[in-house]
């Protein structure tokens, strides 16, 4: 130990090693108290997922122009029989069946609060609280369905649907890809058999009427006790489901989302309490493990509360479990290195008040490196634009110096503060208390997780539950274990001190690392080509966006959405051309119905009808024409504003400025009816698509894109509306019109785009960032063996560039095994690239620095790479075991995004370690010189005082005395 006793530590870690527990005691509090004030300050709203432009300007500008404030809501609800595609649900039985289920649903009392009526425009009818095409079938029966046979449905059906029937837009609401129709006789009667396995059935709600909890939905506001009720609904619309069935199309969405985020909670505890069995299985030490799940604990409420104070959006699903449980997996890797290095320090000799600052200074380099160059890897997500990834970089950033702090550097000594209070212990314990231990550090672990997960989840009474445990499970047990330590000693029974832990010896590890180091001849060229195999499928991997990234495929609200696709097809969603200025003008409104003819004439693929008519949704133009051609409606303005509604060119819209201006300031505060008393637009409805102010009118020639992902669809379609939206400006330019495209798959395709741009934004900024840091970090190693200045700067340089290689490996590979797996970039999966580097760095950087520093002294580079292996590539070995535990863990989260990033981080820390401990110390072999001549000689004797012969490939002599 005379060698040994000449190392010194740093003057930092000298001093926490003299202040450890006020340390402890201040970090506690700190934790504690802003566990207590994060829900006071916390913002819990969700931030915006979307970037900035002008498509978003303009979705802001059409969600202000065209609030209404109806409470007026419509659900839908998919109809069929019980066999599915296979079945037909046009016939008396299912109709018959529904129409009763119906009736129930209408008569029952609760319900009864919550109906609303509104007209239907599209179908031409008026929907009383529940309307289906059972109902239009049996308004065609003279008696009714009961009293009907097979053949009187099948006969009213074709009449229903006849192409030049008035009820014909009933067809809209049968299955578009499965609904079927052939000529038939049917009673001596030649008429139209139709045939199909879906329709959908609506249901008109008043969304006032209800006093849940208001939150934002897919598609808007939505109401939780609304949403209970909608699966009360289908639920009574499913009856016995003998001939039919029933689900609905998006009806609880707010709701999915609460229940699927409060799962988080399990799986947070899931992660917790396997990391903490695992980090205390392989350290060997009950005091190891609850060292890790108090540190944890003071770092989640520090975590919770700095981000509450700076103002981050906690509501954000990243930060509610991605950034948690990186945390977990990530804090755990600083106290296996920190401790690892201090019970090698204890190996080698020192007691445990050495081994702590000589432990930690041996580690710092590269520890500091690691959680620098994997915080400036989260950070380099804050180029993107997109407020999340922004927030969820800033995070995690901060999350990390916290278990860099907490766990890489005070916990490590408060675990060797443990033991040396405990003294040594008793080594002759009997086989049923050593199995009774093992169970009571099975349930510590257990309930470290639930008190970590409190912590997390539920920060005000979270520290209360992790102060019980910290009595329980950490106190208590240490005044028991110390007692009976003590009257072991006194009863002079056999101890023992053995230094537990297998972070600073794995065998295997080192023995693997020097086996493939030496035939590297091999290694590289198999590793070049595994490398050009995970570009090809890197550059394969495409964007995407799906409703099922977000929710659970075993939920009603997913399988709802893949039966509308299904028996409608690709479900696409709203887009739109903004028209604001004065159109007041008839020319105004036959431009815009120009516009709709262009749209309507292009190869784009919008919705469209039975006969291929692209499906418009109301616009201003629509309201001048059913105000014109409605005799009491010209007559109600009259007597309103005195202006005379004429059409004296019977182009079916109003002559004059004046006319138009009248129209729509009516319909702005009045309903509007045709001539047979049925009320079209309420005041409410007309306001979701005229906008009437003192600045102008503004309308929308609204149309649906047949996706919402599918960039070869979206692409032509949003030209197509650039292309009208053009025309549509220049033709009304005097008018002063202006004219913009947006909508909700345009939005989503440029937002799949910025995903894009902002991982290749992101990954060039991590590897420049994290390679000056890992530059630096080598400038002051080597600087530290006092060489000189150009030599430092030259090995600098090469070391730092290839301990880039491994890490840009593990990007390609990620990508190359989302590929595979058919993962797309979306916002989970675009965050990838940035944390692979950081990651990827941290477990190369650890080698890299240890390796240096055990061939300082060492004859060959072989003694020092099995030496490196066995040392931090157990470690690495440890802390890779256990952060996969914590990201398999969320893997197996009911959130499809959770499980994705679950799996990804995974994968990601298996290649980081891979390439780390297989394909690194090649490559450090490529760039250091092998030691010859007089210098060789003269370490072999250094190493050897020639006592025995030098073998470099022989562990014996890697494991020398006194390494």
């Amino acid at each position: 130990m005379s060698e040994n006793s000449r190392e010194r530590g740093f003057g930092l870690f000298e001093w926490i090693g003299r202040h450890a527990w006020p340390l402890a005691g201040v970090a506690l509090i700190t934790a504690i108290a802003l566990a207590v004030l994060t829900p006071v300050v916390a913002d819990d709203s969700e931030p915006s997922f979307d970037p900035s432009g002008a498509i978003y300007d303009t979705a802001e500008r059409v969600d202000d122009r065209f609030a209404s404030s109806s409470p007026i809501r419509l659900a839908a609800f998919i109809v069929e029989t019980p066999a599915g595609e296979q079945g037909d649900v046009l016939n008396r039985d299912s109709l018959l069946e529904l129409l009763q289920h119906q009736r129930e649903l209408l008569a029952d009392g609760e319900s009864q609060l919550h109906f609303a009526s509104v007209f239907d425009r599209g179908l031409g009818v008026t929907i009383d609280g529940v309307y289906s095409f059972a109902n239009a079938v049996d308004e065609e029966l003279p008696g009714g369905l009961e009293a009907a046979s097979e053949a009187d449905v099948n006969i009213a059906i074709s009449d229903l649907l006849a192409d030049d029937a008035p009820t014909s837009s009933l067809q809209g609401l049968l299955s578009s890809t499965s609904t079927t129709r052939e000529p038939t006789t049917i009673d001596g009667r030649d008429v139209t058999g139709w045939a199909s396995p879906a329709f959908q059935a609506l249901v008109a709600y008043d969304i006032d009427t209800f006093d849940g909890d208001r939150v934002e939905g897919m598609g808007g506001e939505t109401d939780l006790d609304a949403e209970r009720w909608l699966r009360d609904v289908q639920t009574m619309l499913r009856g016995e489901q003998e001939s039919i069935t029933a689900i609905g199309l998006f009806i609880d969405g707010g709701l999915v989302s609460e229940e699927q985020g409060a799962a988080a909670a399990p799986y947070i505890f899931g992660a917790v309490a396997f990391i903490l069995v695992i980090a205390g299985a392989l350290l060997r030490s009950y005091w190891a493990a609850m060292m890790v799940a108090a540190g944890l604990g003071v770092v989640m409420m520090g975590f919770n509360g700095i981000n509450a104070l700076i103002g981050l959006k906690t509501g954000s699903p990243l930060l509610i479990m991605i950034v948690p449980i990186a945390l977990i997996s990530f804090g755990v890797d600083f106290f296996i290195h920190g401790s690892g290095r201090t019970r090698e320090k204890q190996v080698d000799g020192f007691d445990r008040e050495r081994a702590y600052p000589l432990g930690e200074t041996a580690v710092f380099a590269a520890l500091t490196l690691a959680v620098a160059s994997s915080a400036a890897a989260f950070l380099s997500n804050t180029v993107s634009g997109i407020q999340a990834i922004i927030e969820f970089g800033i995070a995690a950033a901060i999350g990390l110096v916290l278990c860099y702090l907490v766990l890489g550097w005070l916990a490590p000594k408060l675990l060797l503060a443990i033991e040396e209070r405990l003294g040594p212990r008793p080594a002759d314990l009997s086989h049923a208390r050593i199995a009774a231990q093992k169970v009571g550090f099975a349930i510590a672990c257990l309930i470290g997780g639930v008190a970590v997960t409190m912590a997390i989840v539920f920060p005000a009474v979270g520290w209360v539950v992790y102060a019980v445990f910290l009595a329980l499970f950490l106190y208590l047990p240490f005044a028991v274990t110390r007692r009976r330590n003590r009257r072991a000693a006194e009863a002079e029974r056999p101890l023992t001190d053995e230094v537990r832990g297998a972070g600073h010896g794995f065998v295997a590890a080192g023995t693997l690392v020097h086996f493939l180091a030496r035939w590297r001849v091999f290694t590289l060229p198999a590793v070049a080509i595994l490398a050009v195999l995970g570009l090809v499928g890197a550059s394969r991997v495409g964007e995407g966006f799906d409703v099922r990234d977000f929710f659970s495929s075993d939920t009603d609200l997913i399988k709802g959405f893949d039966k509308s696709e299904q028996y409608w097809g690709p479900q696409g969603d709203i887009d739109y051309i903004l028209i604001e200025g004065d159109l007041t003008s008839p020319a105004s409104l036959v431009a815009i119905e120009a516009a709709q003819s262009r749209i309507d004439g292009s190869d784009a693929e919008f919705e469209r009808d039975f006969e291929g008519v692209v499906e418009f949704q109301n616009s201003a133009v629509t309201l001048v024409r059913e105000v014109t051609q409605s005799s009491s409606m010209s007559a109600a303005i009259a007597d309103n504003a005195g202006v005379e509604i004429t059409d004296a060119d019977a182009d079916g819209l109003a002559d004059t400025p004046d006319q138009i201006a009248a129209i729509y300031d009516y319909a702005i505060s009045n309903a509007i009816v045709n001539d047979e008393g049925v009320e079209i637009f309420t005041p409410d409805q007309t306001q979701t698509f005229l906008y009437v102010g003192d600045d102008g009118q503004a309308t929308m020639v609204a149309v649906s894109i047949a996706t919402i992902t599918d960039e070869s669809i979206i692409l032509p379609a949003r030209a197509a509306l650039e292309g009208a939206a053009e025309e549509l400006q220049t033709a009304l330019a005097a008018e002063g019109v202006t004219a913009r495209v947006s909508g909700a798959a345009i939005t989503t395709q440029n937002t799949l785009d910025a995903f894009t741009g902002a991982m290749l934004v992101s990954l060039p900024v991590a590897i420049v960032l994290t390679s000056l840091l890992v530059f630096v970090a080598l400038f002051f190693v080597f600087r530290n063996f006092g060489r000189r200045m150009a030599s430092i700067l030259k090995r600098s340089t090469r070391y730092a560039l290839i301990s880039m290689v491994p890490i840009l490996l593990v990007v390609a590979w990620v990508y190359g095994f989302m590929y595979l797996v058919g993962y797309t970039i979306n916002v989970i999966t675009a965050t990838i690239a940035a944390i692979a580097v950081g990651v990827g760095v941290d477990y190369a950087t650890h080698f890299t620095m240890r390796f240096i520093e055990e061939f300082e002294h060492e004859p060959s580079r072989f003694p020092a790479l099995r030496r490196a292996g066995e040392g931090t590539g157990g470690a690495l070995a440890i802390s890779a075991a256990t952060s996969m535990t914590g990201f398999l863990v969320m893997a197996m989260a009911p959130m499809p995004m959770f499980e994705m990033f679950g799996v990804l981080t995974a994968v990601m820390i298996f290649f980081s370690v891979l390439v780390s401990l297989l394909v690194l110390p090649s490559l450090l072999l490529l760039i250091t010189p092998s030691r010859k001549g007089e210098e060789r000689e003269d370490l072999i004797e250094e190493v050897t005082h020639g006592e025995f012969e030098y073998e470099p490939h022989s562990r014996e002599t890697a494991v020398r005395q006194g390494h």
